[in-house]
């Protein structure tokens, strides 16, 4: 299952990604709700860190390795197992564009609400992370982990 989000995230991450650098202009997504328009993020989690690349990479990196630590070493079942798994997807996405645009490729802009551009990378990191929380509060004693984690 985590293989197949993972690998399912990044491929709409990318393709979505490629189509925003090629707009030339903004375009309507949801009339009066979304557009998409390109915007190169030099930050982290709005636009924050922007004067400071590196420390965006390793912020990142770092991220990205405990969620793949936990996925691997505790092997956590159920909704945790999928919220890790986008949580390591939208990480991966967002580190690949760190690393070889030397920034995060957002396109996503809500037209109803002031607030930052995103990407699908973003999404999977955000609701990943929420539904992280989520199966923590709704769990029973170890009903998160597999029993034969080390």
């Amino acid at each position: 299952m985590s293989v197949l989000i993972i690998v399912g995230i990044l491929i709409v991450d990318r393709l979505t990604k490629q189509w925003a650098m090629r707009l030339s202009r903004g375009t309507n997504l949801i009339p009066n709700v979304a557009s998409a328009r390109f915007v190169m993020n030099k930050g982290v989690a709005f636009s924050m860190l922007n004067r400071v690349p590196w420390l965006a990479v390793a912020l990142s990196a770092l991220m990205l390795m405990i969620a793949l630590i936990i996925l691997l070493k505790w092997r956590p079942r159920g909704l945790m197992r999928a919220s890790l798994s986008m949580v390591v997807a939208g990480g991966i996405g967002n580190l690949a564009d760190r690393v070889m645009y030397h920034g995060v490729i957002d396109f996503i802009s809500l037209d109803f609400i002031r607030f930052p551009v995103f990407n699908v990378a973003d999404m999977a990191v955000t609701v990943g992370v929420l539904l992280a929380v989520i199966a923590v509060l709704i769990s029973k004693d170890d009903g998160l982990w597999n029993s034969k984690s080390t």
